[in-house]
């Protein structure tokens, strides 16, 4: 009796000893943290290198080159704007 009990295995001891062991949520958070922390130091590293070549276009005047400058709006201008936004969608047309 007491070979045939030796000799039995639980399903939760077959379970164990068959299939590797799952990871637990710890050991997740853990790897999760690790990936982040990662991926943390890599932007750095970019938003460094983006930082230089921002710099570097500055000091060589080239930072805004392909833009338009933005004039001032004239009074009439702004009046124009601000009217066409109050009577959107009214048919009327105040200019």
């Amino acid at each position: 009796m007491v070979e045939d009990n030796q000799n039995k295995q639980t399903p939760a001891t077959n379970q164990t000893q068959n299939q590797p062991a799952e990871k637990s949520v710890i050991d997740q958070a853990k790897e999760y943290a690790e990936r982040i922390e990662k991926a943390n130091i890599e932007s750095k590293e970019i938003l460094k290198q983006n930082q230089e070549i921002e710099a570097r276009m500055l000091l060589g005047g080239r930072s805004r080159a392909g833009t338009q400058e933005t004039k001032p709006e004239t009074a009439e201008e702004k009046w124009r704007r601000e009217a066409k936004e109050r009577y959107k969608g009214t048919g009327l047309d105040p200019t």
